[in-house]
């Protein structure tokens, strides 16, 4: 696993990937930051577009299936 990224960088990357229409990798990047122990220490002001773009690209791919 990859070493623990600041939360911006996370969303920056996924969005990325987002648009590049690789949403299974970006879904991955989140899952890999939930994952890591230093997420319970991250404010939650910093987690609500992360956990907002979370719930949009699971609907999104819900909706392709």
């Amino acid at each position: 696993m990859a070493p623990f990224s600041k939360p911006e960088t996370v969303l920056k990357q996924a969005e990325g990937l987002v648009s590049a229409r690789q949403t299974h990798a970006a879904l991955q990047s989140f899952t890999e930051m939930f994952s890591s122990k230093c997420f319970r220490s991250i404010p939650l002001t910093s987690l609500e577009p992360i956990m907002h773009h979370f719930v949009e690209l699971c609907i999104d791919m819900r909706k392709v299936l």
